[in-house]
């Protein structure tokens, strides 16, 4: 399964993919086509933290005028969902957002109603649980809580994204240049 949107220079969403509202019908979305089309992106950002962390791919991306890729979790209610999410510069400084799914499973938790008695932190990207100073996998916390979550961007998603972006630095003017990879 592959989802797709479009992105102008300042970050509204153009179009959308054929599969759009089916894939959030499926998974008990709300935001169909007609809900996201011409609108900025970051309406549907939670959080500073990630929204800040996107900005940072975004920027990359049209600076550098090369697609950038990350793996995030985006689990439904029964699955653990693994998608990667494609970043590519288009030639008007749009881009084209991918997500594809890599791998989904069983969550393995019991019980689908166990509650928190506060609200919960957790990773945007890898849905780690933050329990103090420490964050740690927890499958499942957010759809069974039924408080407030707050998202951001854990330390090892966010140093995960940092090496990636360093590493494409230093490839990406040769391939960039070489390959003319910027989308129409």
């Amino acid at each position: 399964m592959e989802l797709y949107y479009d992105l102008s220079k300042d970050d509204r969403i153009l179009a959308v993919c054929d599969g759009w509202d089916a894939f959030g019908m499926a998974n008990g979305g709300s935001k169909f086509a007609t809900d996201v089309i011409g609108y900025p992106v970051w309406n549907f950002i939670s959080g500073l933290d990630t929204r800040s962390y996107m900005n940072s791919i975004f920027f990359f991306c049209r600076s550098q005028g090369c697609p950038l890729s990350a793996l995030y979790r985006a689990d439904s209610p029964d699955m653990i969902r693994v998608f990667c999410m494609s970043v590519e510069p288009r030639s008007d400084d749009g881009l084209r957002l991918r997500h594809e799914l890599v791998a989904e499973m069983p969550h393995w938790h019991e019980g689908r109603n166990l509650r928190h008695p506060r609200a919960v932190v957790q990773c945007s990207q890898c849905l780690s649980v933050q329990a103090g100073a420490t964050w740690r996998p927890e499958p499942g916390r957010a759809f069974r809580s039924r408080e407030a979550i707050s998202y951001q961007v854990c330390p090892d998603c966010r140093h995960h994204l940092s090496r990636q972006i360093d590493t494409a630095m230093r490839t990406s003017p040769d391939r960039a240049a070489a390959s003319g990879r910027l989308l129409a």
